[in-house]
């Protein structure tokens, strides 16, 4: 399901995608405000496409170009190993599983159950820190913001970033925030955009005006 918020993200509306017979979403990216690129899963089979959208949603095409631009993470394999799709190319992932995976105009970063890694283009490598529990990803220009459980002081998720234009083995992380109503046992996403930052948690959306420094949930 595909949803969209007008409201900054205090009410969603489900968007149709039975044009596409969406089954599983890969990646989505919004390049403007009404301007959409999906990789998922479409049909009986599962085949995966890239589909696009010029109406903020509201219908959508094929757009299979995508697939060799786009970076997502490929269908787990039949041993249970985990891969990436980067520019086409099917890369080994930095850890057996990956959990979640965030790109960024030029960045691409993946965290498994105890790695957070960057795709390094130049040199067609990883480059990965330690750090197990990691929920949710959002990679901007100069950080990557991060949302993970066993956060120390933090019952909930905790909020951390690395700071850096690249994740070297020498960046450090700092703890910044705390939500701690979040459900450890859901999923999450975490997105920012002109100063503000949303984490959602299963059924619940927190925002922070402050860098991710202190969170407030939004009315259900």
């Amino acid at each position: 399901m595909v949803e969209r918020s007008v409201d900054s993200g205090a009410t969603w509306t489900a968007l149709p995608t039975g044009d596409i017979d969406l089954r599983i979403v890969s990646a989505l990216t919004a390049t403007s405000e009404t301007d959409l690129e999906l990789i998922g899963a479409a049909g009986p089979e599962c085949t995966v496409g890239g589909f696009s959208s010029s109406d903020a949603g509201d219908s959508w095409t094929s757009s299979p170009e995508l697939l060799s631009t786009a970076a997502y993470e490929a269908p787990v394999a039949a041993d249970g190993s985990t891969a990436v799709v980067l520019s086409g190319q099917l890369v080994a992932a930095p850890c057996p599983g990956v959990e979640v995976m965030a790109t960024g105009s030029e960045r691409i970063v993946a965290a498994c159950s105890a790695v957070l890694a960057e795709w390094e283009a130049t040199t067609g490598t990883w480059s990965a820190i330690p750090f197990a529990g990691i929920h949710a990803l959002d990679v901007q220009a100069e950080q990557i913001l991060f949302a993970a459980r066993g956060v120390p002081g933090c019952a909930g998720l905790g909020v951390l970033r690395v700071s850096g234009a690249t994740l070297t083995s020498a960046s450090a992380t700092e703890s910044i925030g705390c939500v701690s109503d979040a459900n450890l046992a859901s999923p999450a996403a975490l997105a920012s955009g002109d100063g503000v930052s949303w984490l959602w948690v299963g059924d619940a959306l927190f925002t922070s005006g402050d860098g991710g420094a202190t969170w407030a949930a939004l009315a259900s």
